[in-house]
This record gives C-alpha cells, structure tokens and sequence, in this order.
C-alpha cells in the first residue's frame, strides 16, 4: 500500500476572498428596527457608486483573489440598474449572497436570480397587518409574497430570513410555519437590534423598543458551546480583540478574509464600520491600497485603554458576548464602550449553555480514546443501546474523537463544496482546504431529497459533524452506533477515505493517531 505525506497549511494567506457591496441604503420600505434605511429621494442618492465604478472595484478585487460577494443594501433593487451590477458581479464570481426584502422581485429580475447562489428574502411578519406595520409600507406583505411566487415560477431557490422583534415576536412560530410553507430553507435573521448607524436618537429609540428581551433572543438564536471547549480563543460573536488585547481591531483584521463597501465607494473590513477614519475612499485610491495598506494600518488605530480594561476585556462572561468595539460606537460612539443589553443577553446566554451540556453532552471512553457526542436533540437515557452504559464517563480524556449531530440537510445550494475528489456508489467526497465533506446518497432520490446524510471531517477525521435526513431514528432511540449510521455505512466511509488519490493533499494515511481513529470509528 501506498501512503500519502499530507501537507497541512497552517495560516491562509490574507487574500480579500469575500466581498460585501451595499449598493444603496434607499428602500421602499421605512422598517422600524432598520439600522442603514435612507429615504427613496434622499440627497445621497447622488453620491452612490455608478455602474461603472462597481465594475472597476469588482474587478480590482479579482484580480486579488475574491471570489465570492453578498450585494445588500438597503433594498439593492431598489437601484434602476440593478439587474445589470447583479450580472456582471455575479459573472465574477464562484458564488453570491443577495439579501432583499423581495417586494421588487419582477418575472424578469426573477429568472436572472436562477443563477446559482444564495438568495435570503426577508419576512417580517405572518400576517400583512403585522408585516405593514414594521415596515411602515401598506401593500409590502403582498408585494414581498408576489416576490416569492416569482422566483418560485422561475425555479429560483430562496432562503426565508425572519427578522423577529417586538412588535411580531407573538406571530413567530407562524412566521416559523409561513416560512416552511415558502421555501425548503429558512433562517432566522437577527435575534437582536443594533442601533443605527447614523445615531439619531429618535431612530434610536424606535429601535430600542424594538430589541426582544433576553430570554427570548438566547432562545430563537440558541448560543450553543464550542464543539470542543478552549479549542479557540473567540467570543459567541466571533469578534472583538482577544484576550489580554487592547488594540480591538488587531485580531479581527488578521483573521478576515473579507471587506465591505458601502454605496459610496467608502472601504473597510466590516459592514459595520460607519466611522469615516475606518474606510477608505475607492474613489481616490485603488482596491489594492485600501486591502494592503489602510486596513492593515487600522490594527492599531483604536485601543480599548481603560473603559474596556474595567470592563468588556475584564468580564467572566465575555465568552458568551455578543460584543464587538462596532456594537460599542453605535451605542454610544464609542468603541470600548460596554452594551448593557448585551450583557443582558450573555447572562442567558451562559444560563443556556450549562444546562445545554447537560442533557446534549456524553462522553464515551473507548479504546484508549474518548468519544464525545453531541446532539442538537436531547440524549435521553433510551437514546443510545444499553451496551454503551458501561463505556459511558463523566471526565473525558485527552485524546478525543467529537461527534455533533445535526437533524437536517444543510442547503447546499451555492455553497463552496471544494474539489470532488472521491466518487463510488452512493458516497461522494469532497475536499477543502481544512474540511473533507460526504455527501450520502438517498437510496430512492427525488427532488429536494438527494441525500441520506451530509458528512464533514477535519483532517484528522476526529472532528465530525453529521448532517441527517431527519430525526426518525434518534427518536426512536436504541440507537447501536453513536454515528447513528448503520456499520455497513462507517465502514464504506473509512474505506473510500483510504482509496484517496495521492494527489489529494491534507489527509496523512501513515499518521498513527488517523489509524487509531479509523479503528476507534469502526466500533461506533
């Protein structure tokens, strides 16, 4: 047998990878929680970024390596020359996000968006009563339906993104349903408000009292542990400085692969940033200076100095924020500035997670490994067969295999899946750089019902995330294998592992530990 050396890479160039465009913060609609609405007619209508302007930076940034962009807005169709930016952005790219709010959907913009990518249509509410009333647009309801109806005659795939807050949350679950009924994707939004980016305290307000209270938020956006606690030093957000930091841009900008541009041609690394010393105007500089140069330079533009030494960088519950120096200046205009509500909402948050572990969390000591399980359902004492009672631990052990399941089928649609590398049966695989992912093929596949069960490993194939069809089997329970696979499956899944071309880089054959992993896999 031959083995293959894998190459494993530790730190990804920072290349701008992803893209955010805004091209106009003009809407139709006047939504009481909106951060960035201008009016239809305001005077920045005249300063917003030409088509030929779009092109300019879109190329610019190919030509450093993006390849994927989300166009946001405000409502991006609201723009006249919509449809022609959408096609020539798309054209450079792998893949898209749109965000709208759907209500300008034409038959026509309706077969441009067939083209494959990810297209989120906003709901505010289950009824036109409740809908019209947050976005202060009689007829909006109906309008963002006939949207809908649009791209579904055109065999358009959409997400639903329900935007809950306090004047809808009593119609959520029928958001919930609606959505269902809409599309085979939903997704919840946003579970809280920032304030606006223009901090008028009028606008403030509105928004203000539009903010859910904590427990519901921590609730329809569940701030579920780290698939393996300490495997990172990062906060529920992802963002702010890390720990001991003071300049609270230094890690974010580090890490990101991505930037922002607002309709003005005004650059920075984060949708958020709305201070003019942040962004970079691409009118008078080039795509390359403002990656390179300025947003490398802002790392250490703004430290946290004492406000958020005494506070936010001090707080036990930091872990379970929401934070981030953004949320801090649009609060108070300031970056170090704490968020009350925030810290509202990660006492929940932190309240949510211990008694999550409890009943979502087992560990399992087998052959010298432990086996740490996770379920987004709770594991009952009939979930698993009684052999695995004796195997059970409470303390886990260093070397660890994770195992998360999941009860339902990511959308695939305009995901980047990576090179096929492995196709035999019904088992397909694909590579990324850190990431191995199976697609399991539906024995009888019918439309929307391809896969059996969608695999991702690491590397080391001791990270594992398991995507199922449903919920059936868990429920049933007496479950004989922790992968909730049959064995026959686990070990078709190993075996196309190791019938990996050489040429496959990131998978080592010879590593020991692969081995006693594939080994242990086998017992599950």
């Amino acid at each position: 047998m031959k083995y293959v050396a894998g190459k494993r890479t530790e730190k990804i160039p920072r290349l701008p990878l992803e893209g955010n465009l805004d091209l106009t913060y003009r809407c139709n609609n006047n939504c009481l929680h909106c951060w960035l609405r201008i009016a239809p007619n305001a005077p920045e209508k005249k300063a917003e970024l030409t088509i030929d302007e779009i092109m300019r930076v879109v190329n610019e940034a190919r030509a450093l390596g993006c390849r994927r962009w989300i166009i946001s807005g405000g409502e991006p169709m609201f723009r006249p020359d919509f449809a022609e930016i959408f096609d020539f952005v798309i054209g450079k790219s792998v893949s898209y996000t749109l965000n709208t709010n759907g209500a300008l959907i034409t038959p026509k913009i309706a077969r441009l968006l067939t083209k494959k990518g990810v297209k989120l249509v906003a709901l505010y509410g289950a009824t036109a009563e409740v809908h019209d009333r947050i976005t202060r647009n009689p007829g909006s309801f109906e309008a963002t339906m006939r949207g809908m109806s649009y791209l579904k005659e055109a065999g358009a795939g959409f997400a639903v993104q329900i935007i809950p807050m306090k004047d809808s949350f009593h119609e959520y679950p029928a958001m919930v349903r609606l959505a269902e009924s809409l599309s085979p994707s939903w997704r919840i939004g946003a579970a809280w408000l920032n304030l606006s980016a223009c901090r008028d305290a009028g606008k403030n307000r509105e928004i203000e009292a539009q903010r859910l209270d904590p427990p519901d938020a921590v609730e329809i956006d569940r701030p579920l542990p780290q698939f393996e606690e300490g495997d990172e030093d990062r906060t529920a957000a992802g963002c702010g400085p890390k720990t001991g930091e003071d300049r609270l841009f230094a890690s974010c900008i580090g890490r990101r692969r991505e930037f922002h541009v607002d309709p003005y041609g005004r650059m920075s690394f984060c949708c958020y940033i709305k201070d003019p010393a942040l962004r970079f105007d691409l009118r008078k500089g080039s795509f390359a200076d403002a990656w390179e140069k300025f947003i490398p330079s802002l790392a250490d533009k703004v430290g946290g100095g004492e406000e958020y030494a005494k506070n936010c960088g001090a707080c036990e519950l930091r872990e379970d924020c929401r934070w981030c120096p953004v949320f801090g200046y649009l609060e108070h205009g300031r970056y170090p500035a704490k968020v009350e509500y925030l810290c509202r909402i990660a006492k929940e948050a932190r309240t949510f997670k211990d008694d999550w572990v409890k009943s979502h969390r087992r560990f399992y000591q087998i052959a010298g490994m432990t086996v740490q399980v996770e379920s987004d359902l709770p594991i009952g004492g009939s979930t698993f067969h009684p052999k695995y009672r004796e195997f059970e631990v409470r303390t886990p052990g260093e070397d660890r295999i994770l195992i998360k399941h999941h009860f339902s089928l990511p959308d695939l649609e305009g995901k980047e899946l990576g090179r096929e590398v492995f196709r035999k049966g019904r088992i397909i695989v694909h590579k990324r750089p850190d990431v191995w992912i199976y697609l399991l093929l539906s024995t009888r596949p019918s439309p929307g019902d391809a896969y059996q069960a969608v695999i991702a490993f690491n590397n080391g194939f001791d990270r594992i995330r398991i995507f199922h069809r449903n919920d059936e089997a868990f429920r049933k329970g007496n479950l004989r294998t922790l992968s909730f696979l049959a064995t026959d499956q686990v070990e078709k899944i190993l075996s196309a592992a190791e019938r990996m071309p050489e040429e496959t880089p990131g998978f080592d054959l010879h590593s020991d530990k692969r081995r006693k992993v594939s080994d242990v896999l086998k017992c599950l």
